[in-house]
């Protein structure tokens, strides 16, 4: 990847902006299987801001084309959820800079984050040429979620247990 030092057997990698890559260890892998032990796998964090810049998707999917190991990349998308929130004729709230989301909102933030924002980046690393797929944390129990500690505030929100 541009910007990255390889490193025999790590995960190091350098991403641009604010994209943040965080080793994350395989611990499902079993030593006695037949199977070859998985490729090491990286998180990338990116920001819904990171991927406004024009030609911003397709620098990132070139960069992720030619790493070894396996990327997963988690994406925002808050900007876009205010800016279809306010064509539906909702009005953005903000508490201490979280989002409240009500009903209507959580919908609004669904269809973009899961749906338009979501197969936007996954279209771009594939035409890139990633093997890439697009899931939410509500696809196969990916993530076992409770109310946030400010639900009464903020709404329709939760914490990641698991």
């Amino acid at each position: 990847m541009k910007g990255t030092e390889s490193v025999r057997g790590s995960a190091a990698m350098e991403l641009r902006g604010n994209r943040r890559a965080t080793p994350v260890a395989n611990s499902a892998w079993d030593p006695e299987a037949t199977l070859a032990p998985p490729a090491t796998t990286v998180v990338v964090k990116i920001g819904g801001r990171a991927c406004d810049a024009p030609g911003a998707l397709r620098e990132l999917a070139a960069e992720a084309v030619s790493f070894s190991g396996a990327l997963l990349f988690v994406h925002g998308g808050g900007a876009e959820v205010s800016a279809w929130s306010a064509r539906l004729g909702l009005s953005p709230q903000f508490v201490d800079g979280l989002r409240v989301t009500d009903p209507a909102t959580l919908e609004v933030a669904v269809a973009v984050l899961a749906g338009l924002a979501n197969k936007r980046l996954v279209a771009t690393l594939r035409e890139a040429g990633c093997d890439a797929v697009g899931l939410s944390a509500l696809d196969g129990g990916i993530a076992d979620v409770i109310p946030h500690p400010d639900a009464a505030q903020l709404g329709q929100v939760g914490a990641v247990r698991a």
